[in-house]
């Protein structure tokens, strides 16, 4: 199961013991999309991703948009 680390008093969480690279469950995405609205940004270090995964897993939170400044996209 996920753990988590307040990044700051207020805002973030580091995501521990979660590899996006493998199938994640249905309990387990939960709690991690939970997490990601309580601390509104999430860091889960280490993780060795395609662009598809990625993309994967960012569409069951939502829809993902660009970055508003140009120089990010």
């Amino acid at each position: 199961m996920p753990t988590f680390n307040p990044l700051t008093r207020d805002f973030g969480l580091a995501v521990h013991d979660v590899d996006l690279s493998q199938e994640i469950d249905a309990l387990r995405f939960q709690e991690i999309e939970q997490a990601f609205y309580r601390g509104q940004v999430l860091v889960l270090r280490a993780q060795r991703l395609q662009p598809k995964k990625f993309l994967d897993f960012a569409r069951r939170i939502g829809r993902p948009e660009p970055h508003v400044i140009n120089q990010f996209h």
